[in-house]
């Protein structure tokens, strides 16, 4: 009678950390599902505005009329510590830089 008593004790507290883990596992999920709508919401947004991008462009190519003295404008804002460095690199990016020069030993795969 003593063994089923702590057998009856030891599965009441096992049910009972059982049941906290699975209230932690609903409140995980919920935030992960949260996470991952947002993250795909900006996957669509980003590849919108490069889609947009790539008609301009072809729109471009096609007309003759591409001006390649422009610098590049970045669509996102990209902040870390609080201030637009990034952004402000990226700004400063020229179309008309020359080429990335390749060795001449390079091999294509």
């Amino acid at each position: 009678e003593n063994e089923l008593r702590l057998s009856q004790c030891e599965f009441d507290r096992q049910v009972e950390m059982t049941q906290l883990l699975m209230e932690g596992l609903s409140q995980s999920q919920t935030n992960h599902r949260s996470h991952l709508i947002a993250f795909v919401e900006s996957q669509v947004q980003y590849y919108a505005q490069a889609h947009l991008a790539m008609q301009e462009l072809l729109t471009q190519l096609g007309s003759g009329s591409l001006d390649v003295s422009g610098t590049v404008q970045p669509v996102l804002t990209v902040q870390i510590n609080g201030t637009d460095s990034v952004q402000d690199d990226l700004a400063n990016i020229s179309l008309s830089s020359p080429m990335a020069e390749f060795p001449k030993n390079a091999k294509v795969l």
